[in-house]
């Protein structure tokens, strides 16, 4: 995914609106994170349609593993424009990141598991089922 950018805060303290940008990384890079990314993108007939993904957070981009016969996987390497929603169903004030995006392929599509000394092996291997 390309460069995260939030586009407007909401005032700090008024307990509404916009999480600040210490919190925006908290939340999406948390230890204890079980938020699946919604990845919502155009099929090849311009309907939208959205799939959850784990996903890891660098604290400016976000990645998603894809195999190379995924549908989605194919959808976005014809149009590149995404949208993407992480929620927290459990808190109580329900704090989420949506952002739009254009998606780009850092890496090839997995066709197995990656090794287990994959830099973001760690933290996705929980999560992940090949």
């Amino acid at each position: 995914m390309g460069e995260f950018k939030q586009s407007h805060y909401y005032e700090e303290g008024s307990g509404a609106g916009g999480l600040s940008t210490d919190d925006i990384h908290e939340f999406l890079a948390s230890p204890d994170s079980v938020w699946l990314l919604k990845l919502s993108y155009l099929d090849e007939t311009g309907w939208p349609m959205s799939v959850p993904l784990w996903y890891h957070w660098d604290k400016a981009s976000f990645y998603v593993v894809g195999r190379k016969r995924s549908k989605w996987v194919q959808h976005l390497r014809r149009d590149s424009r995404c949208a993407i929603c992480i929620e927290e169903m459990t808190h109580p004030r329900i704090r989420k990141v949506l952002a739009q995006c254009r998606s780009l392929r850092r890496w090839p599509c997995v066709t197995r598991a990656p090794p287990a000394q994959s830099s973001w092996q760690p933290r996705m291997a929980g999560s992940a089922t090949w």
